[in-house]
């Protein structure tokens, strides 16, 4: 058995959260997360994850690419985007709990 602790947020606040420190007017966090209603989801947000997974050419296009089509383009960036916020101490590292219900 293993105890963890979370960070609760609605998945509004995440998408919000998003939209306004990376300028990306069309993400919508429940498309890219493929949520369905009445559920949960757990994003594992690090600042060391960002240097050690998403810090590579490949990685970096595609934020480089979501960023450009201002969230348009959505290839299921939350995980990297909250990662991001992280390593810029806009958010604590930690485990998030998304609330997703509408």
């Amino acid at each position: 058995m293993k105890k963890e602790t979370y960070i609760t947020m609605d998945y509004h606040e995440l998408e919000e959260l998003i939209k306004k420190h990376f300028d990306v007017p069309k993400y919508e966090v429940l498309c890219d997360l493929e949520a369905s209603n009445d559920s949960y989801q757990v994003i594992y947000a690090s600042a060391s994850e960002w240097d050690k997974e998403w810090n590579d050419e490949y990685y970096m296009e595609k934020f480089r690419e979501w960023l450009e089509s201002k969230g348009r383009k959505s290839p299921r960036i939350t995980n990297m985007a909250m990662c991001k916020l992280a390593k810029n101490g806009i958010i604590e590292d930690g485990a998030y709990l998304i609330n997703i219900c509408w």
